[in-house]
């Protein structure tokens, strides 16, 4: 076992070091998986399939580390092969579902939108959207959930802005989350004019939400294809804007519309908070908007992070206190039109 370890412990470390390709220096990191075998009934294919099992455990833990299998992760493994083949019937089991979020003008108070959010209930219960998305990325199946989700929710505002349009009222918008995968993927583009196509949704209309990490992973394949969205019409938006490393100065060359602002960042926003989670939300919505960027702040929690992103100049909010996801027959009633006052919510005039 000690000699397994040792020499794991030293394929990651010899992998890590940095590579010099054409004077360009070039990383990667190993993930590295260890099973030992126990008793009589271990063989050579169930010693392979459980190093297999903690290779995957050391890439959920970050990467460039090793694992040793154990009894908890073959009962990991049992719960995750499980719960995988009952994602891949989800959809034509009609398990999905699709929750509205409202954005929120963060002034007035003016109903703008929603984000459609991606929701799993199974006979057993609902899964947390954490749990399964990250699963269903892995797997390659977020593509099919992504695209079922766009075309929900895209009807659904259709539907939604006839009503607005019939009553005189400004149309809303749409937010969808697209998935890294996704981003890299050419079909991409092809899908959203697909569905743009088959619902009747107004381009402008929709905003699709990119997470910032991917755009720094890979510049040029991200720009190309957001360059590719914008030219359908669509709106483009980094969302978890803060956590991946990047700038403002950085993001300026990519074709965008809006930033959202990492809840962690928005957490930090109450009263007796130190002047230094203040100045970093001022200083990113400061920004932003010299670069004619839209602010949005998501996960607001409380009546004073409201008015704090307010008189910093933050443009539109969302979170728990503006509301939680609606189901779709309740966001259809905020479509009559709402808007927020302090601590509550009343019907416009």
């Amino acid at each position: 076992v000690r000699a397994g370890v040792e020499l794991a412990r030293r394929i990651v470390e010899d992998v890590e070091r940095p590579i010099d390709l054409d004077g360009v220096e070039a990383f990667v990191s190993a993930s590295v998986g260890l099973a030992f075998r126990s008793g009589p009934e271990d063989t050579a294919e169930s010693l392979l399939r459980d190093a297999d099992v903690a290779m995957y455990r050391a890439k959920q833990a970050g990467g460039n580390r090793y694992e040793i299998f154990d009894a908890a992760m073959r009962a990991w493994a049992t719960e995750r092969f499980e719960m995988e083949s009952a994602l891949r019937h989800a959809i034509e089991r009609d398990e999905f579902s699709v929750e509205y979020q409202p954005q929120v003008r963060a002034g007035t108070g003016e109903l703008i939108g929603f984000e459609g959010l991606a929701r799993w209930t199974r006979p057993s219960g609902t899964v947390a959207p954490d749990v399964f998305i990250p699963l269903a990325e892995e797997t390659g199946l977020v593509a099919g959930i992504d695209a079922w989700v766009l075309e929900q929710a895209c009807r659904r505002l259709v539907e939604w802005n006839g009503r607005r349009t019939e009553r005189g009222e400004r149309v809303l918008r749409l937010a969808v989350n697209v998935c890294g995968r996704q981003l890299t993927q050419p079909g991409l583009v092809d899908v959203v004019a697909r569905m743009l196509d088959a619902t009747g949704v107004v381009p402008e209309w929709l905003t699709l939400e990119i997470t910032e990490s991917v755009l720094v992973q890979d510049p040029a394949a991200a720009n190309m294809r957001l360059e590719a969205l914008k030219e359908l019409g669509v709106r483009v938006a980094v969302d978890d804007f803060g956590t991946g490393y990047s700038s403002l100065a950085y993001l300026q060359k990519f074709p965008l519309d809006a930033i959202k602002i990492d809840q962690v960042f928005v957490a930090d926003l109450k009263p007796g908070a130190a002047a230094r989670d203040t100045t970093i939300v001022g200083s990113i919505v400061a920004l932003a908007h010299a670069l004619d960027f839209e602010v949005i702040a998501e996960g607001v929690q409380t009546a004073e992070q409201l008015e704090i992103l307010t008189a910093l100049g933050c443009d539109v909010v969302q979170g728990n206190f503006v509301s939680e996801p609606l189901t779709a027959d309740t966001a259809g009633e905020w479509v009559t039109g709402r808007t927020l006052t302090g601590r509550t919510l009343s019907r416009r005039a």
